[in-house]
């Protein structure tokens, strides 16, 4: 029971550190905040915020660091007849659904810091590594193969389009189902292509 309570009040701490962090990050920019105010913003120490978070860009690539995990943890149970844009589309959907707010937040956060776009940790350099050789099974071509990586480019910039659009429920749902139309098309067209 206490490491039930403990796991929850560690992770409470962890969302109101991040959702801080965001919230400065958007309002007064990356550079110009302090890991000092996101402490006081989260109502914590600064040695918490360095005790979950080492440095103020794992602050703000938190939220990315974790949907990638999720990715690769929905790549990990893959289904046999799923393909790798069934997974995706997928964790699309759960992640619209379960983090609205977070989402809003990164949302915010990366339209004031344009430079945090489209940083890669470990983490996110994995699950697209992961995502690349999905396609290339799905297509039959080796992952380096030039066609697999536009392929993976193209998804990952409608990915990013995606993630920037009107949270709201029914308008996020019909983008993504444009979004998913034009993935499924290009890796149809690529399916086509000539080796």
């Amino acid at each position: 029971m206490a490491n039930g309570l403990r796991a929850r009040s560690k992770a409470r701490r962890h969302a109101a550190i991040e959702a801080a962090a965001m919230r400065l990050f958007a309002e007064q920019g990356y550079d110009d905040t302090t890991v000092a105010q996101v402490a006081a913003g989260a109502d914590v120490s600064t040695r918490t915020v360095s005790l979950y978070f080492p440095s103020k860009l794992d602050l703000a690539l938190s939220y990315a660091n974790a949907a990638s995990q999720r990715l690769t943890d929905a790549f990990g149970t893959r289904r046999a007849d799923d393909s790798a844009l069934d997974v995706i589309d997928r964790w699309l959907r759960n992640e619209a659904a379960t983090e609205p707010e977070t989402l809003a937040l990164q949302r915010a956060m990366l339209a004031a810091n344009p430079s945090l776009r489209g940083l890669r940790t470990p983490t996110i350099a994995h699950t697209h590594e992961l995502t690349v050789v999905s396609l290339a099974q799905d297509l039959g071509r080796p992952p380096d193969d030039a066609i697999v990586k536009l392929v993976a480019g193209a998804i990952s910039g409608v990915i990013s389009v995606l993630l920037d659009l009107d949270p709201a429920p029914r308008r996020f749902e019909q983008s993504l189902d444009v979004a998913m139309r034009l993935m499924r098309s290009a890796v149809i067209t690529a399916g086509h292509t000539s080796p």
